[in-house]
């Protein structure tokens, strides 16, 4: 009988946990405590689909573990008003739409027209991230496409909302860091069944971002050469978006765990954005 050693990705390095992917599957071990992970399923994620009776073989669209800390680190968490969570999101198309997160925005800060922001790393595989503006009275909202590789970093800026997109055959993990103290919106992409464009399987050739129309097809942000991604604008939203490829600069040469735990100062943006609106200008997050 011959016996089948299952693959086993150590992501140490770069998420500074101790977190394995052993089979397709994540698994966090060693001393690490985090809240009942939460499931998004079809069912749940259909109203923000392109085809709501898209169908598919993955039991769960992703899983989100919150509260993700090592017991000795949970004070600083605490005191600092922060969470570390992670999300791994299958692989896989939901008719011809990549899998993805739902998508939400943040609400505004108390006695400010700031909202909060968050910030992600990418700790297996590669995410594209679909960034779209919210509280702009602007008849034409901006819409950021950001490809993020393993280990690197984005910020969410004030004022977007946000949808994460597996677009590898490979499962796509994502640390994130956010204030504690709101609730995230699901409203707006849920009435409009999700954000502005949809990111569906393609193999065609490309455009650039001065070639933009209403379908789009972009090759410089897909893992594979083989391969592209064709961009459908969700027909649900009556205002216009001005949508731009763009790239994230460097943050936090270390992972991020590590820099939070470190440093926990040099976060304060995510509880108090209207202290920091310099740091979280988009000239400073993006290379456009």
């Amino acid at each position: 009988m011959k016996i089948v050693k299952l693959k086993i990705e150590n992501l140490s390095a770069v998420s500074g946990l101790p977190i394995n992917i052993k089979d397709g599957k994540l698994l966090l071990v060693k001393n690490v405590s985090f809240l009942p992970v939460q499931t998004r399923t079809l069912g749940e994620a259909k109203f923000f689909l392109k085809n709501p009776n898209a169908k598919t073989k993955a039991k769960n669209l992703y899983l989100m573990y919150r509260g993700v800390h090592f017991k000795k680190d949970a004070l600083v968490f605490k005191k600092n008003n922060c969470s570390y969570d992670i999300t791994a999101i299958n692989s896989g198309l939901l008719d011809k739409e990549y899998i993805k997160t739902i998508g939400h925005h943040h609400p505004l800060k108390p006695k400010t027209n700031v909202s909060f922001p968050e910030i992600y790393e990418v700790i297996h595989g590669q995410a594209l991230f679909l960034f779209q503006e919210i509280f702009s009275k602007s008849k034409s909202k901006r819409v950021f496409l950001i490809k993020v590789g393993q280990g690197e970093k984005i910020i969410v800026p004030p004022g977007f909302g946000h949808v994460s997109i597996n677009t590898t055959n490979k499962l796509l993990v994502l640390a994130n860091i956010q204030a504690t103290g709101f609730k995230s919106d699901y409203k707006l992409f849920k009435k409009h069944r999700g954000a502005a464009y949809y990111i569906t399987n393609n193999r065609q050739l490309i455009t650039n971002n001065k070639k933009i129309k209403e379908n789009i097809r972009i090759n410089q942000l897909n893992p594979h050469k083989s391969a592209s991604f064709l961009l459908k604008k969700n027909p649900n939203y009556k205002n216009k978006f001005s949508l731009k490829i763009v790239k994230p600069k460097k943050i936090f040469k270390t992972p991020l765990y590590q820099a939070f735990i470190k440093n926990p100062k040099k976060f304060d943006f995510l509880n108090n954005p209207e202290k920091h609106k310099s740091f979280l200008a988009l000239k400073n997050l993006f290379k456009f």
